[in-house]
This record gives structure tokens, C-alpha cells and sequence, in this order.
């Protein structure tokens, strides 16, 4: 028998029937999405306080605690925020906003236009699909991802169906060259 599988993030079937896979070349050129931009962050509050208003994106965090901490925070700098999750999640259920939002951004595969910032989390890795390069009102500007896991980053940055202009990618090992304490205020 022949078993074919197809995944954006082969790693978890490598890493589990590696040992039975034989190579397949690759017929055709992989479609894949341009990131304008991309930069690297260690600080996620520092990298949310330099988000100018007027921004629209998506922000990948792990646990739902953090989505609803840095949720709040944004909220507190003028910026509307919305955050969803699983919807078999029993401690955090969403509300009939969060499902009125997630039912819309299954349909519509956008974000609803009154909202700045949409938090979401490994259950919506591969559950949404948003923007496609003929929808202008489903554009976005930027991607926080808030994993250095590289099978998550990919899942993560295709949920949005089209070019974007900024990717963030968070780095835990990312060493700042350039900050410069003044002699006053050593010992």
C-alpha cells in the first residue's frame, strides 16, 4: 500500500514514519506568500508598545493567560482588540462575541473591520484562513508570532492568504548589541 502525506510543516511525519518514507521529488513550484518585511523580538510588551495606531494585525500567543493579559494591555493603549480560541476550551469559554467574531472570520475569511488587533492561539494554527490577494478589506499589516517553534511559525503565518508587509518572529536567544548603560550608572 502507498500512504501520501501532505502537510505546510512535515517535521511531526518525518519525525514519526521517517523511517519508512522514500523521497518523492517535487513536481511544479510551491506557492508560497511574500513577507515584505520580517524582524526578530525578544520582549513582547516592548515589541506591542511600538505598534502605531492605525495598524491592523494578528498576534500569535501559546496560552490563552498570555492572549488575555496582552489583550487587555492593548485594549488599555486605545486599540480594539479581539481574541478567540478554541471553542471546546471548558476554563475559558468564549463568549457570544468571541463566537459572533470566529463565525465571521470562518465565513468571510477576514477580520471584522472594527477590529485593530485579533489575538489567537494554537487552536486556530490551521482553523482560519484570512485574506486573499483579491480582498482589500482583508488586508492586514502585520503578524506577531509568539513562538520559536518552526512548525508553528508556518502554521501561524498561513492563516493570513496573502503577502504581508511585516512578520514578527520571536527569538528568546536574541542578544541586543546595542543598548549602552552610562558610566553613572554602573556599581
Amino acid at each position: 500500500s502507498t500512504v501520501v502525506a501532505i502537510s505546510a510543516t512535515p517535521d511531526a511525519i518525518i519525525d514519526e514514519f521517517g523511517y519508512c518514507l522514500k523521497e518523492i521529488p517535487l513536481s511544479g513550484i510551491p506557492k508560497s506568500y511574500k513577507d515584505v518585511q520580517w524582524d526578530i523580538y525578544k520582549s513582547l510588551k516592548l515589541r506591542l508598545t511600538q505598534i502605531e495606531k492605525g495598524k491592523r494585525g494578528i498576534i500569535y500567543l501559546p496560552h490563552i493567560k498570555e492572549i488575555l493579559k496582552y489583550q487587555a494591555f492593548m485594549d488599555s493603549r486605545g486599540f480594539s482588540t479581539a481574541a478567540i480560541w478554541s471553542v471546546n476550551n471548558e476554563e475559558h469559554p468564549l463568549s457570544a462575541e468571541q463566537l459572533r467574531i470566529r463565525d465571521y472570520i470562518i465565513e468571510h475569511r477576514k477580520m471584522p473591520k472594527n477590529i485593530d488587533l485579533l489575538f489567537i492561539n494554537k487552536s486556530c494554527e490551521t482553523s482560519i484562513s484570512i485574506g486573499t490577494t483579491k480582498d482589500k478589506d482583508s488586508a492586514i499589516d502585520f503578524m506577531i508570532i509568539h513562538s520559536a517553534d518552526p512548525d508553528t511559525r508556518e502554521q501561524v503565518r498561513g492563516r493570513y492568504r496573502s503577502d504581508l508587509d511585516m512578520l514578527y518572529l520571536y527569538c528568546p536567544d536574541i542578544v541586543y548589541d546595542d543598548i549602552v548603560i552610562p558610566e553613572n550608572w554602573l556599581n
